[in-house]
């Protein structure tokens, strides 16, 4: 059993067998993948390693591992399982994870026999090489050099030289390349990247590596030559050495350029001027050639740069948004760059000039002419509303009341929307009343014909020798007869009144007609020659003698009754 450290102490000899690369590199591995596997406590509990060939890598802790544990040279190792099925050599390396800095600790087992151990190879990191028998077990033990010290480290195996990374591809910088890569997929334990380098009139040469505890996949290369074409392979390398290259990738690096579009006034209106200026810069300074410029769909080809710098004057500016876009095209050592920049114009204004309607203007007058311009000479609208219409530039009266008239222009792309207005009152119109009456006598019942110019209902009144119930006319006395006929007008119209006046006569008076006589039938023909033709006193004694023929026809009628 071995002797257990219970504290800090003098570092043994590395007598382990170490892979030492010919080409003189510091071993350091890639990176493992996947959750932490926990090791046993023991060699009878070790856990047989995660892997599924010698090249690979994962992630190993000895946190659950108590102090207690007494198998293994170190303090609280866990222990990983692996029986070879041929004879093989394998490198382990130990790269701490966390905490970072860890002191952590190799050793291998078979059979209750330490066959190899380490304690540091790279600062507190351990690694080492062992050869394998086929057929027999060995224990891989993860501890560390301190007593109650824990972690997590990822371990790398490696039993041949790695196979060549893939996927090499090169981005073209200012004098400079960036190279990315993937790892080998055969061949564990990378511990450095070499990148060989060709350039113009140059053999390839290593121009750089990558050594860091984690070696990257990744470089950046300065120094080059802009618009020269340069050749990059990249080798992997582990504790057996390095492996072939990887397929050759070519970049021409170039200067990247900045193109900015400005313009002067920043702020404008349809109709107005602006220049375009156009900068071109490297991080050097100012490049040359040409510009190709486009003001919306008008294009400036090949506007020359003076000190970095193309103007465009005088452009006139259309109504809202207009992009304006340079395009740089480069050179073989300059890139290309395109700039661009949204100039708005805002709309121009413009006022409208409407005359005024007429003051006195009443329902039913003729049409009236409208007349407006604008301050642009566009085209006008005319609408209105309330007590007129429009009828092309004329404006008609529909009614009484409050009469608006609007001119307008909707605006477009290069003008904003205008309008004006102007009011006026409609006054209700006039109306007339025309009534006509008969030759009126005493008694008569006549209906007064009156009607309304505009339709209206009329209402008639008489005074004097005559009334008026329900529209009929009744003359009642011998006089004037004064009949008034009116309208009380509505929102449109104004009130009117008509009046008649007119003398009725008396009824006339008819004499009796002879039904036997030389005389019948002439009294019939001529009966008003009865009230205008005779005397009072013969009209006397003609009624007198009716009265005496009347008693002697009544006396002669009793004796006859008496008889009987």
């Amino acid at each position: 059993m071995p002797i257990r450290p219970t504290g800090r102490r003098r570092r043994p000899a590395r007598a382990v067998l170490v892979l030492v690369l010919a080409l003189g590199v510091t071993l350091v591995p890639g990176v493992a993948h996947g959750a932490p596997v926990e090791g046993g406590a023991s060699w009878a509990t070790a856990v047989p390693l995660p892997v599924t060939s010698l090249d690979a890598s994962f992630t190993a802790t000895n946190e659950n591992v108590p102090d207690s544990a007494e198998s293994g040279e170190w303090a609280n190792v866990a222990w990983y399982s692996w029986t070879p099925a041929e004879d093989v050599q394998v490198h382990i390396r130990a790269l701490s994870i966390a905490p970072s800095g860890w002191d952590n600790t190799l050793e291998v087992w078979v059979g209750g026999t330490q066959v190899a151990r380490n304690d540091d190879t790279s600062d507190y990191d351990a690694a080492l090489a062992v050869e394998l028998e086929a057929g027999r077990t060995y224990v891989i033990g993860l501890g560390s050099y301190t007593r109650g010290e824990t972690g997590t480290a990822s371990l790398h195996l490696a039993t041949r030289l790695p196979s060549a990374p893939t996927d090499l591809v090169a981005t073209a910088g200012d004098e400079s390349a960036t190279l990315t890569w993937s790892p080998p997929p055969g061949g564990g334990g990378v511990t450095q990247y070499l990148v060989l380098c060709t350039a113009p009139g140059i053999g390839e040469s290593v121009c750089a590596s990558t050594e860091e505890p984690h070696p990257a996949t990744s470089t950046t290369i300065g120094n080059l030559e802009n618009g020269a074409s340069h050749a990059f392979r990249v080798v992997a390398v582990n504790a057996f050495g390095p492996s072939d290259t990887s397929a050759p990738v070519t970049v021409v690096p170039v200067a990247p350029t900045t193109t900015t579009v400005t313009a002067d006034p920043a702020e404008l209106v349809v109709g107005e001027t602006f220049d375009v200026r156009v900068d071109v810069t490297t991080a050097r300074g100012p490049a040359a050639g040409t510009v190709d410029v486009t003001v919306g769909d008008t294009s400036y080809p090949a506007l020359t740069l003076v000190d970095g710098t193309a103007l465009l004057e005088g452009v006139v500016a259309p109504g809202g948004t207009t992009t304006v876009t340079a395009r740089y095209a480069g050179t073989a050592a300059v890139g290309a760059s395109t700039g661009s920049l949204d100039v708005t114009a805002a709309r121009r204004a413009h006022t409208i000039t409407l005359g005024a309607l007429p003051a006195d203007l009443t329902y039913g007058d003729e049409p009236v002419a409208v007349t407006a311009t604008s301050s642009l000479g566009l085209p006008l609208t005319y609408t209105a509303a309330g007590a007129c219409v429009v009828d092309g530039t004329t404006v008609r009266t529909v009614s009484a009341g409050t009469c608006s008239l609007t001119a307008s222009h909707p605006g477009d792309g290069d003008t904003e929307p205008a309008s004006r207005t102007v009011t006026a009152e409609v006054a209700r119109r006039g109306d007339v009343v025309t009534l006509e009456l008969p030759a009126l006598r005493v008694g008569d019942q006549v209906r007064a014909v009156a009607t309304s110019q505009h339709g209206l209902p009329v209402t008639l009144t008489a005074t004097g020798s005559c009334t008026v119930v329900d529209g009929l006319l009744s003359v009642t006395a011998v006089g004037d007869c004064v009949v008034t006929a009116s309208t009380a007008g509505d929102s449109d119209t104004l009130p009117a009144t008509a009046t008649a006046t007119i003398t009725a006569t008396a009824a006339p008076t008819a004499a009796p007609t002879p039904t036997t006589g030389p005389t019948a039938g002439a009294a019939a023909a001529t009966p008003d020659l009865a009230v205008t033709g005779m005397s009072l006193p013969g009209a006397a004694a003609a009624v007198a003698g009716w009265l005496v023929l009347g008693a002697a026809l009544v006396l002669v009628a009793r004796r006859r009754t008496a008889r009987v």
